[in-house]
């Protein structure tokens, strides 16, 4: 599980990363070969060799690409893995899901948190409900027990009766 300063650190990443959101774009490299990135700007996710990357034509946008998974010509981005769309679209949309995991944890670790207090109230609470029941038990023909409220400081007397 992730402790507070790990949480902490990743917030830290993604504040400081670029704003999004961001988009998986296909378009081709300079030799007509498939290119992939992520951009601050949505264009197309499609491989229609419509687009391509080459100096100067429009998609080409070197101030929008925050990463490239796919780039032939030049050989920058080909991993043998062959996932670049799958990868393109993963940290495209990265750019919320880490954000929203990390709000999600720590809701999730105030709830626990605040569960953990309610389980430790209960424990307070059922041994001072044994406590109790021990000592009717240990004298179960007493008339007068004084009994401390649950959570005050306030006592007060159970009458007991062999007429029941």
């Amino acid at each position: 599980m992730l402790n507070q300063e790990e949480l902490k650190e990743i917030r830290r990443r993604s504040s400081e990363a670029t704003p999004g959101p961001w988009f998986a774009a296909a378009t081709d490299d300079d030799m007509c070969m498939n290119a992939l990135f992520v951009t601050t700007e949505p264009i197309p996710f499609e491989h229609s060799n419509t687009h391509s990357m080459s100096a100067g034509d429009e998609d080409s946008r070197p101030g929008k690409v925050v990463a490239i998974t796919l780039l032939q010509s030049p050989r920058l981005a080909c991993h043998d893995a062959e996932k670049w769309d799958e990868d393109a679209i993963f940290i495209a949309h990265a750019r919320e899901d880490v954000p929203a995991l990390v709000r999600t944890v720590e809701e999730l670790t105030q709830y626990n948190e605040q569960l953990n207090s309610l389980a430790a109230l209960q424990d307070m609470k059922i041994e001072k409900l044994e406590s109790l029941i021990r000592l009717i038990v240990q004298h179960p023909n007493v008339v007068n027990i004084p009994i401390p409220q649950l959570g005050n400081k306030t006592p007060r007397t159970l009458i007991l009766s062999d007429r029941i």
